[in-house]
């Protein structure tokens, strides 16, 4: 977001640290923008507490902060809300799709593994949920600046393949049916798993 990025900059020139510096506090009564002052007290030999307290009474200069809090060794910032959506808005107007992306993962990639359907059952909800979500977090990835690689490993190995096999092989009719065929390895798979147990195959 261009209005942030622009706001923590100003704001790292004022207090002498990096715009990576500033997080997110967990709820809105603790501000919009938090930084701890426990590197910059560091530097300078004092309490992190009361240099927080210290600059929070003496900070100004920027119209789009309502207020500053010192709240222990953190130094909490308040955003003008009006400020704030007026400049967001421009943001996405101007930004369109592009809107969010950046390129913090630039240079490393993440492999996504997700969906995974059962080549011998029909997908379910819960298919559908896993795929939802694992896209998600591709796309998510993706818009961060990562070589985001969405897998789905599809496994036609193992004992429930030979149970299927060994069920269509004892009924013809399976072959024959107009059945979708998703429908038909799920039924035959259920069948031979009822009638097999975990008793061997013959």
């Amino acid at each position: 977001m261009v209005y942030l990025d622009e706001l923590k900059k100003e704001l790292s020139e004022i207090l002498g640290c990096s715009p990576k510096a500033f997080v997110y506090p967990p709820n809105s009564d603790m501000g919009d923008l938090s930084l701890l002052m426990f590197s910059k007290a560091k530097e300078q030999g004092l309490n992190p507490v009361e240099l927080a307290k210290t600059i929070a009474s003496s900070f100004s200069g920027l119209d789009n902060i309502k207020q500053v809090k010192a709240v222990g060794p953190y130094l909490n910032f308040y955003l003008d809300k009006t400020d704030f959506v007026v400049n967001s808005l421009n943001d996405i107007s101007e930004q369109g799709a592009k809107f969010g992306t950046n390129n913090s993962g630039k240079g490393d990639g993440v492999m996504i593994e997700y969906s995974n359907g059962n080549t011998h059952k029909e997908l379910h909800i819960g298919h559908l949920r896993n795929i939802s979500y694992g896209d998600s977090v591709y796309r998510i990835i993706a818009a961060n600046g990562y070589e985001a690689i969405p897998v789905s490993y599809i496994n036609d190995f193992g004992i429930f393949t030979a149970k299927t096999l060994w069920n269509w092989q004892k009924n013809p009719e399976y072959a024959k049916s107009d059945a979708p065929k998703g429908y038909l390895l799920g039924k035959c798979y259920s069948e031979a798993s009822l009638k097999i147990g975990d008793d061997e195959v013959d």
